[in-house]
């Protein structure tokens, strides 16, 4: 069984004391996000072993893992574990995107440490996640996150570590999304990117990648592979859809299938092996407060920590 910790909300930020309570105890229940409310138990919520024999891999998904760093030898446990990192640009006129995350070098820092662990760089993928586009209503510019600059200067930083795996996508306008624009930056007008938008931002990255070695997968995003002029041997962007989590890193005799995400709407493309995520969008809510995240609730509102205390109780959002 592979684990996800988490795409649901970042565990390794804020966490991860709980999680470690819970390997201690050997399980979690983890609420079905479909289903939460319903009667049966057994839909509700799923039982989840964390014993070492049971899981064949944790895959982690982080902003920030200063406090994993800390905390790093309670995993040494387990066999495989697999490190997204996302790291975007953190431009002044990009702070209200990303508004608390880590200062880059100090992202990069942690990645330094990452690659040092059994496994090294090449289970750690850097994530330059999502690109966003708006028009600013005052200036009537055209905007992204699209940083080449930053990009070619993360790659030399990544690959100089040893990390040759960058992960990209296009931000999707969800609801709360939009919402959390409009409330709070009424100047700015999210957009979708245009195909020469595309075309020329997949080109950049590839002779960019190409030249630093780096190997950058297009996450469920067929209008960004189309571009693609790598195959599997060559750094550069990739003809082909990333996944993000390939249970073939772990183990060759493992008989691997297409994750349940693949089957949701908007989610036909996903490309990752079958696992189970542990994390949890309402008791256990991100402390980022990130523009664009289609897993936390609410924009700045944070879970006080009595509301995820409690004395080793089986469910999520509680210790």
């Amino acid at each position: 069984m592979i684990i996800s910790a988490s795409k649901r909300t970042d565990i390794p930020a804020f966490y991860l004391p709980w999680l470690i309570k819970r390997m201690e105890l050997g399980w979690v229940d983890v609420p079905n996000p479909m289903y939460r409310n319903a009667k049966d138990p057994l839909k509700a919520l799923t039982h989840v072993s964390l014993l070492p024999k049971d899981v064949l891999a944790i895959v982690w998904w982080s902003k920030n893992y200063g406090i994993y760093e800390r905390f790093a030898q309670k995993f040494e446990q387990y066999e495989n574990q697999y490190f997204h990192f996302t790291i975007n640009p953190r431009r002044p006129d990009l702070a209200f995107i990303e508004p608390d995350v880590p200062p880059v070098d100090e992202a990069v820092r942690q990645v330094g440490f990452l690659a040092k662990l059994p496994g090294g760089p090449d289970m750690i993928a850097w994530r330059y996640d999502p690109l966003v586009f708006w028009n600013d209503r005052t200036t009537g510019e055209a905007l992204s996150t699209w940083d080449p600059e930053f990009f070619a200067s993360m790659c030399q930083e990544m690959t100089q570590r040893g990390v040759t795996k960058c992960f990209t996508s296009f931000a999707d306008h969800f609801l709360k999304f939009r919402q959390r624009v409009r409330d709070f930056f009424p100047n700015i007008e999210l957009r979708l990117q245009t195909d020469q938008e595309t075309r020329d931002i997949v080109g950049e990255m590839h002779r960019i990648a190409s030249r630093e070695g780096m190997f950058v997968f297009p996450c469920t995003e067929n209008d960004m592979a189309v571009y693609g002029e790598s195959d599997g041997d060559n750094p550069g962007f990739m003809r082909s859809e990333g996944a993000c989590i390939d249970g073939r890193l772990f183990s060759d005799k493992q008989k691997l299938h297409t994750a349940s995400d693949s089957k949701m709407k908007g989610r036909e493309d996903c490309a990752c092996s079958k696992h189970l995520d542990i994390g949890d969008y309402v008791t256990q809510e991100c402390g980022y407060g990130c523009m664009y995240c289609y897993a936390n609730p609410n924009h700045r509102k944070f879970v006080k920590p009595t509301q995820t205390s409690g004395n080793a109780s089986a469910s999520i959002g509680s210790e």
